[in-house]
């Protein structure tokens, strides 16, 4: 039976790696405010590694995408109100093409940091969604069938100045390996006004990196091919802000952020994915 399942393990993880690399990685593109597509926000990256994943949780390129172009200012700052719905655009390579492949399962979240640099402990989480237990249906999913969208809400008092926003996937497919997980991290630059007069305090803030370890639970040892998964644990400090977060657990809030008609589909679309691992079970036996 052990050897069974290691089998089963070994083939499904086989099976993720021969995906056609027109799906495999991802990028965070842009961000989307009252329907318009923002990109000269964006922190820039060179175009061979921008769909890449961060290979180790504890490199300088967790922060905001491949150094030393990560690193360098955005075009320009995007003026948006805390309080705004917004969302991040995540594609393959290119604007319009796939999003990620749907091996690639996984938590998303967004961090917010006051500082031009994102060095030392200023980073903040206003959003995160990781997996729905009873449909082990993930961020991820979403994502695919949102067509990259990720829709999340400025904390609404948030003290006004000039901030970092950066979006997250990680991708879990390898997480049965120590640094099998896969990040993909980009930084948009935000003047965020308002007369908001609230900041978190310093045990919501984290250093990125220095905020994650390989064995958090979140990274290792996490396995999506020995079925369903009974918890997981999104990695990083806890949210901050009212109203910004999809409790993971709730199907009721997930339908209200996304749309019912996109949820069902979603829903339909797991069973799909799910039977490439059954047939893998089948050759094990």
């Amino acid at each position: 039976m052990k050897e069974t399942r290691s089998f089963v393990i070994a083939l499904a993880a086989l099976v993720s790696c021969l995906v056609p690399s027109a799906l495999g990685h991802t990028y965070f593109d842009s961000l989307i405010v009252n329907g318009v597509n923002q990109k000269d926000c964006m922190r820039p990256s060179r175009h061979y590694e921008k769909e890449n994943p961060i290979d180790f949780v504890t490199s300088p390129d967790m922060t905001c995408g491949f150094q030393p172009a990560a690193s360098q200012p955005a075009r320009a700052k995007l003026t948006v109100a805390a309080g705004t719905q917004m969302q991040l655009q995540w594609w393959h390579t290119q604007a319009g093409d796939d999003v990620v492949a749907d091996t690639h399962k996984g938590p998303c979240m967004v961090y917010l940091a006051r500082s031009d640099t994102g060095a030392g402990p200023v980073w903040f989480k206003i959003f995160e969604n990781g997996l729905d237990i009873p449909t082990q249906t993930w961020c991820v999913d979403i994502l695919i069938r949102n067509r990259g969208k990720l829709p999340f809400v400025l904390p609404a008092n948030l003290t006004a100045g000039n901030y970092l926003l950066r979006g997250e996937i990680i991708a879990l497919h390898n997480g049965h390996s120590v640094d099998g997980a896969q990040p993909y991290v980009g930084c948009a630059e935000l003047t965020i006004t308002g007369n908001g007069q609230s900041f978190p305090s310093s045990d919501y803030l984290v250093s990125i990196p220095g905020a994650y370890r390989n064995t958090d639970p979140g990274f290792y040892p996490v396995s999506l091919y020995n079925g369903p998964l009974s918890q997981y644990v999104i990695p990083g400090p806890r949210v901050w802000g009212q109203s910004s977060s999809i409790n993971p657990e709730s199907n009721a809030q997930l339908q209200e952020k996304w749309g019912a008609t996109n949820f069902q589909n979603l829903m339909m679309s797991w069973v799909e994915q799910r039977q490439y691992l059954d047939m893998a079970r089948t050759v094990a036996n």
